[in-house]
């Protein structure tokens, strides 16, 4: 069993293209039961692709002070 969820009400448009893909079931094994997938969609090519949340490079810089 398979869950998709987004925050259709998000200010920015970039949260808005997230969305989470949730096993919530894995009948099969059971191993992947809670395993959670980020997805980004991509205007450009109206595609969803797969991305990580922790990645440096995907994360913007909140601040232009340097130390």
């Amino acid at each position: 069993t398979f869950a998709l969820e987004r925050d259709q009400q998000a200010e920015e448009n970039e949260e808005k293209n997230k969305t989470v893909f949730r096993i919530l079931k894995d009948r099969y094994t059971g191993q992947s039961t809670g395993t959670t997938i980020q997805l980004l969609y991509d205007p450009t090519t109206g595609r969803k692709q797969e991305y990580d949340p922790f990645d440096v490079e995907d994360v913007k810089e909140s601040s232009t002070s340097e130390f």
